[in-house]
């Protein structure tokens, strides 16, 4: 486990061992190093959470080992070891490479490990923040895609038609999901455009789904009141599980703020026909503001 893996570097290879040994009677998986240049492979090739180095090195100091790690690794916290006290260069420096702390020797190993522990909670923590970044920015490039893929209201509306029609004549299921969004304006439009990717995300290649007046509408055919309940549910934990991790008090509005509705075909008819004529009535509007454009 990552979390626990732990670098020592040092020329003196008595301390290491001294080191090794207390850090792995507290449970802690550890390797070791008298050198920058093998520590540098090993840092490249595997996952540590805390790096403890010597200052002086053999041919060098460590520097260049601490800013390798923050240019690559930055969850990575780096604590230094020192025999003799650092000149004001040397202290600025590492201050400004951002190590996680610094001990003369000799010192207590419980101050040691007090360090180490402190550091692990830092390395989480970052590691944790990058995983959401990254996790934001995906939905955020797939937001972007998606928009693409919401069809006209014209398109909608005939393929609902048409679906009622196939549905009446060979008593396929049908159902309709609809999703009320907070109108998206200003500072809220991400947000809005966010959830409603998320929702999206998990509807089948074959369902289509348009937006109009604040409302995120899904066909879904072969569908049952069963399946479109199980449908919603999925959508409201994909939604809660990530507000849950997002620290946006917008997004969490939003999110509160939804309103799903559904019917299904036949029982539903009802819904159904009402969607349709409202539908219908904004392709009405359109129309008549394009062609008092046109005039």
């Amino acid at each position: 486990m990552s979390g626990k893996h732990i670098l020592l570097v040092d020329t003196e290879k008595n301390i290491l061992f001294t080191y090794k040994n207390a850090l792995e009677d507290e449970g802690y998986y550890v390797e070791f190093t008298d050198n920058a240049s093998d520590a540098l492979r090993k840092i490249s090739k595997q996952s540590f959470s805390i790096v403890i180095t010597e200052f002086n090195l053999q041919g060098s100091n460590a520097l260049a080992l601490i800013n390798f790690i923050k240019e690559n690794k930055p969850y990575i916290q780096v604590i230094l070891l020192t025999a003799r006290p650092l000149s004001m260069p040397a202290y600025e420096a590492i201050q400004d490479a951002g190590i996680l702390d610094y001990l003369m020797k000799p010192f207590p190993i419980t101050k040691l490990l007090i360090i180490i522990k402190k550091g692990l909670k830092r390395s989480d923590f970052i590691l944790e923040k990058t995983r959401l970044e990254s996790k934001f920015h995906a939905i955020k490039s797939y937001t972007l895609s998606q928009k693409q893929q919401f069809s006209d209201t014209l398109y909608f509306f005939k393929t609902l038609h048409n679906e009622i029609k196939r549905s009446e004549r060979f008593k396929h299921s049908l159902s309709l999901l609809c999703i009320n969004m907070p109108l998206a304006s200003g500072d809220t439009q991400d947000c809005v455009e966010q959830i409603g990717s998320l929702a999206l995300s998990i509807v089948r290649e074959t369902d289509i789904a348009t937006r109009f007046n604040g409302t995120c509408s899904i066909i879904l055919p072969e569908t049952s009141k069963t399946g479109v309940a199980a449908l919603t549910e999925r959508m409201r934990k994909k939604i809660a599980d990530y507000v849950a991790h997002i620290n946006n008090s917008l997004t969490i509005n939003v999110a509160g703020d939804l309103h799903f509705t559904s019917g299904s075909f036949p029982d539903d008819i009802d819904f159904i026909n009402h969607y349709m004529e409202t539908l219908r009535e904004r392709l009405n509007t359109i129309t008549s503001e394009d062609t008092h454009h046109d005039g």
